[in-house]
């Protein structure tokens, strides 16, 4: 099975945000402790949301603490990977992410994440995004889109 998500490469000023995730959050809303990887905001949509853009919203909100952003545009192409930990449980083992170009409007002194997946939110400029990624997958999307 595949797990639906959203996720944003969000923009600021004329560099980008990521986050250093340091848990990854199971089905059963557990934390499992990583080494930590750099990453775009995302992750999957809950049962009752039918709108990914409030999907995107909530995320947004959760990883970084702020709803000061503007969605840009939302890319046809979905990110897709396989899931680091698939409970089996749900039998879910991939995701397809519906991916977003997003602009931070606020100030980023003022970011905090909320939830405790992530430990960190920096800005890089588009080389260093490219080489910080921790995942392929993520740097494949990015190069395709802004190189």
């Amino acid at each position: 099975m595949i797990r639906q998500a959203v996720g944003a490469i969000i923009r600021y000023q004329k560099n980008f945000i990521l986050v250093h995730k340091v848990n990854i959050m199971d089905f059963a809303n557990s934390p499992n402790l990583i080494k930590g990887e750099w990453d775009f905001v995302k992750g999957g949509m809950k049962t009752h949301e039918n709108s990914k853009k409030l999907a995107l919203f909530r995320e947004l909100k959760e990883e970084t603490g702020s709803i000061h952003y503007k969605i840009l545009r939302e890319y046809s192409e979905k990110l897709r990977f396989k899931l680091p930990i698939v409970p089996p449980q749900t039998g879910i083992s991939h995701q397809e992410t519906t991916m977003f170009l997003v602009e931070f409007l606020g100030d980023f002194a003022d970011l905090n994440p909320e939830d405790q997946e992530i430990d960190k939110i920096a800005i890089f400029s588009k080389n260093e995004v490219y080489d910080i990624l921790s995942y392929s997958e993520s740097r494949n999307y990015f190069k395709e889109r802004f190189f």
